[in-house]
């Protein structure tokens, strides 16, 4: 989409292989990608697309993010896990070992799934809806989030609705909280539903 500004070329084609597929789903489920996502590339370019005042690149840690201004959001991932996607699988195989990631996710997409889930998050306000906040907070109440889940889920609603998806799309088995999340997420994106 010659709207969308995208910087993948230096990426590994993996990595660039999957943020291309998983757009081309969800710019057929909805038609926010088109007019709220900004770009796709490394967080460098994101440190030129979003004109940041401090260079986010040189500044963090993060393998894979997400960036905001106003309606618009980027996803971006880090330049020097963006040219070797052995580095991520190295990191998810950690991950998944210390339950910080979900079930089924052990694979370079989780990241591209993860980071348009935050996209979802911030376009369709899914962190005020009152359902997906039930599910959080009923988890949250029994301990079961990172069993249920994962060790992730409990930082913020925006992280625990990003790996639900992330579970639902990804895993040959999602489990029940998963599959409640993404069967809401999904409502949204065929506009079964909406935050009021």
């Amino acid at each position: 989409n010659p709207s969308i500004k995208t910087d993948i070329r230096k990426f590994d084609a993996e990595l660039a292989n999957d943020l291309v597929n998983r757009y081309r789903v969800y710019s057929r489920l909805s038609s926010f990608l088109n007019e709220d996502l900004a770009f796709i590339g490394s967080t460098s370019y994101a440190d030129e697309m979003f004109d940041l005042t401090e260079e986010f690149e040189s500044k963090s840690e993060v393998i894979s993010t997400t960036f905001y201004r106003k309606e618009k959001f980027g996803i971006a991932i880090a330049d020097s896990y963006a040219v070797n996607s052995n580095k991520l699988k190295w990191f998810l195989a950690a991950a998944s070992k210390n339950k910080w990631i979900p079930d089924g996710c052990i694979n370079v997409d989780y990241f591209t799934a993860h980071e348009f889930a935050h996209g979802l998050v911030h376009v369709y306000d899914l962190s005020r809806d009152p359902i997906l906040r039930g599910y959080e907070l009923d988890t949250i109440e029994k301990g079961n989030i990172v069993n249920e889940l994962s060790m992730n889920a409990k930082m913020n609603t925006k992280e625990f609705v990003a790996d639900a998806w992330s579970e639902y799309v990804l895993s040959d088995s999602p489990r029940e909280l998963a599959m409640k999340v993404g069967d809401r997420v999904l409502n949204f994106l065929q506009k079964k539903v909406m935050v009021l």
